[in-house]
């Protein structure tokens, strides 16, 4: 019978987020590999047609940088905030209406 969540019968088992022994193995073996072939490699893409180098890149950036995940936060607003007044400077005018073409003209009579 499968235990519930977290519940294990080896408390003292491998820590969360080790990777086993066979991924570091491997890890380590491809590590080994791309490093003695790079120039090889390298040559390689860049007999590739363009688009195809882009491919080529985009996927090995998978290897090398961790994926990014969409965040979304969302927060109760908790407290209310007093409205802002906002008071015409001393000498202030209004703007002319609009012109004829729908845009307002500034220092034009």
């Amino acid at each position: 019978m499968p235990h519930p969540k977290g519940v294990t019968n080896n408390p003292n088992g491998r820590p969360a987020g080790t990777p086993n022994k066979t991924t570091a193995e491997l890890r380590e073996l491809l590590t080994a590999f791309l490093g003695k072939n790079f120039t090889r490699i390298e040559k390689l893409i860049r007999e590739l047609e363009p688009k195809d180098q882009i491919r080529v890149y985009l996927e090995l950036l998978n290897f090398g940088l961790p994926k990014l995940q969409a965040v979304n936060v969302e927060s109760p607003i908790t407290a209310m905030l007093p409205p802002v007044i906002i008071y015409p400077a001393p000498g202030y005018e209004p703007l002319k209406e609009e012109e004829e073409d729908g845009r307002f003209h500034p220092g034009e009579n």
